[in-house]
């Protein structure tokens, strides 16, 4: 999971939450506390949490609206500047098992 093939060694779902903060702050050129904010906030959590670790939910979108804001719903509008996070595929019995594998792509609008 890690950089080149390197395995991730370690919790998966703090490696997911790092990462997924990492490319919000990128993507948004916000502070690191507004997208710890989104992942504790009553809306966002649980959407969050359904992409992890549902197998079916194959996409997260994460906007600004003004706080950021994650959602698995469809969007019928893209708001002015939009995060989408899509499972390619996923392999294994979950993220907590040692032969999981997760391919994920991100994409800004």
């Amino acid at each position: 999971m890690g950089e080149d093939g390197e395995k991730f060694k370690g919790d998966p779902m703090e490696f997911l939450g790092t990462w997924l903060k990492t490319r919000v702050v990128s993507s948004f050129k916000c502070k690191p506390e507004q997208a710890d904010a989104m992942t504790v906030n009553e809306l966002s959590a649980p959407q969050i949490a359904q992409f992890w670790t549902d197998e079916e939910c194959q996409r997260l979108i994460v906007y600004a609206a003004p706080e950021l804001t994650a959602t698995t719903a469809v969007v019928d509008k893209f708001k002015k500047k939009t995060l989408c996070f899509l499972k390619l595929n996923a392999v294994g019995r979950g993220l907590h098992s040692s032969t999981s594998q997760l391919n994920l792509s991100c994409f800004c609008h």
